[in-house]
Formats: structure tokens, sequence, C-alpha cells
């Protein structure tokens, strides 16, 4: 039922000699489908005989509408009422879970779909358990999406939004590397949803040319496109990049908006995540053990000559790990890329993308 014709399928429905319950279902869905919530659940209480369809029509029109808790306990209402859920109704369920981080009941559904076999073969259902773990646990929904590539189901730009939020959410750039060149396979690399969560996912885990990478091949960019990669420019310190595309932005024809101007203040601010020095009276020992010197340290002697390092740090660098730094950079020959509190810090050859001001 299209936008703007609920009056008109009232009518018919209201002129209906004999209703039967596809015609109350239907109604049901397009009342739901145009946000009218009161009207659908009006109808489903006079309802004279329901099914399962009529169920999980209110069910997933309810989460729709924002209305997740409300949805979850029609979910528990129908199956206390003896009514079989169908593989629509667990996926809308699941769904709702997520929206509404009900993790409990979510794991209780996920438990009773094992037992019924319904997620091996079901791609709707293991793309809802993808975004109940992803919005809930990363590791789960990083297990459940393996678990869906080797049984075969092929997911959606859906799934690949939500594991892809899991990889940057733990960090953990090698598992996204593995989730893109699943999506390349799929050919849904330049997808504009897929692309975008991979070039966030990139920028949160300290690989701005990656972004960048992305970001170029991605067909149809939206404000978000560009947004992303104006922001994570400014992030990785690299003002002259977020200036440039902003001028592309503006050349095919997207008006910036509040975000897009919070990218560009941020990538001109950086530009020149003032020096963070110790206290005089700071003993030399304190700045031995910081803790990205030992992170760096362990990387040298622990991965292969030549690669890159990234460190993560929730504290910002003080003045003399940094000075340590691009020391370490050029005479080892590698680019260590630091994320600090406030930004990413990309050293190579002795020098920092901040240009020694953060």
């Amino acid at each position: 039922m299209k936008s703007g014709r609920v009056e008109e399928a009232e009518g018919l429905f209201r002129d209906m000699p004999g209703k039967d319950v596809a015609a109350w279902n239907a109604m049901i869905h397009g009342y739901c489908g145009n946000g009218r919530l009161q009207d659908g659940l009006r109808l489903f209480e006079c309802m004279p005989r329901r099914n399962v369809v009529s169920w999980t029509s209110l069910i997933g029109g309810l989460d729709q509408n924002g209305k997740s808790e409300d949805a979850l306990l029609l979910f528990r209402k129908m199956v206390g009422s003896g009514v079989e859920p169908t593989s629509t109704t667990f996926a809308s369920a699941l769904t709702a879970c997520a929206n509404a981080t009900d993790h409990n009941l979510g794991i209780q559904v996920h438990g009773r779909l094992f037992n019924l076999g319904y997620y091996q073969f079901d791609e709707y259902i293991a793309a809802s358990l993808l975004t109940l773990y992803g919005n809930c646990r990363h590791e789960d929904a990083l297990m459940v999406f393996i678990k869906m590539i080797r049984e075969g189901v092929f997911p959606n730009q859906s799934t690949f939004t939500s594991v892809l939020n899991s990889c940057r959410g733990l960090e953990a750039v090698d598992k996204g590397r593995e989730v893109h060149t699943v999506a390349i396979k799929l050919d849904l690399e330049t997808d504009v949803s897929v692309g975008n969560s991979l070039l966030v996912m990139y920028t949160e885990c300290g690989n701005v040319h990656d972004s960048v990478a992305v970001f170029k091949r991605i067909e149809g960019k939206n404000t978000v496109s560009w947004n992303s990669i104006i922001v994570g420019s400014a992030q990785h310190g690299c003002g002259i990049w977020a200036l440039i595309f902003f001028n592309q932005m503006l050349r095919t024809g997207f008006e910036p908006d509040e975000f897009t101007f919070t990218g560009l203040l941020s990538a001109c601010s950086r530009s020149g995540f003032a020096l963070h020095d110790v206290e005089d009276e700071q003993k030399e020992e304190m700045l031995w053990c910081h803790s990205e010197r030992l992170a760096i340290g362990f990387a040298l002697i622990s991965s292969v000559e030549g690669s890159g390092i990234t460190v993560m740090k929730n504290l910002r660098v003080c003045g003399d790990c940094h000075e340590v730094i691009k020391l370490i950079s050029g005479v080892v020959g590698r680019e260590i890329v630091v994320r600090d509190s406030g930004r990413f810090h990309h050293f190579k050859n002795g020098v920092c993308s901040c240009s020694d001001y953060w």
C-alpha cells in the first residue's frame, strides 16, 4: 500500500461485503507502513480472527515506528497465546530486540531458533541475529557473520553495515579487511551503504589511506560519504585533504551541512587527535614506561620488518613520547600510527602528520 493511498484503501476495505483475514492483515500492514500505528492497533484489536501474519505485521510495524519495546511485548503475548511464530516473525522480533537492546530476550529467541534449525538456512534471520549482536556484543556479531558465510548464507548491505560496526567497535582492522574481502567478492564494495561503513571502519581503526581508497570506489556517493571522508581526514591531521574533498563535494552539487562544517573546522584547528608536556618534576623513569612506548617496542620485536604499526591510546600523548616516536619512525623506517584522545598521529621518516601541534 503506497504512501498517500491509505484513505483509498480504507474506503475499499469498508465497502467489502465479506472481509477475510488477508484483507484485515493488508490494512494493518498499510497503516503501520504509513506511520498510523494507532489505527493499526485498533484494527488488530477488533479483528474477528487473527493468524500469524496479523501478529507479525503489527510486531514489525511497531518496531519500524520506534516502538520496539511494545513490539516485544506483543511478541511475548503472541507466543503466550499459542501462535507459532514463522521465520519472518522471529526476524522481526530479533530486530526489535536489537533496537530495544533487550539482550536477554534476544538470546532466548536465538536459543529457540537454534533448536528449530531456522537460522541455518534463512538469510533474514541470520541478518537479524547479526544486527542483534552488532548492537549488543561485537564478538558474537563477528561469530554469527563467520557462521553465515560458512553455511552459504549471503550477507546483504544491512549485514555488512552491522558487522563493520562491530569491527570498528573492537578496533579489529584485520577482521574488517576480511569482511571487506567478502564485500568485494559479492560485488558490494561500491554500494554506498557498505562503502560508507568500510570508510568509517578504516578511519576509526587508523587507516586513512584505505578510507580514501574505499571512498573513491563508492558509486552514488551521498552526503554521509562526503562528510565521513572530510571528518576522517581531519581526525588524521590531513587538513589539506579535507579541504580538497570539500571543494569536490561542492563541485558535484552536494550541499554541506553542520557535520561538514564541523569536520572542516576540526581540520583547520589540527593543521598547526599545543603540546601536552609533562611536568618538569616528573621523573625521567616514568616516561620510559608510557603505554605507547611499550606498545611500539613490543610491535617492533613481534611484527614483520617494514610493516606499519598502529597503537590505540585513550589519553593524550605527551610531548616527550611524541618526540621519541618521531625518532623511532625515522630510525626503523616504518609508519607508526598513534591514536590518542584527540586525534590520529601518523609518524613517518621522523615527521608527524600533526606538524607537532595537537
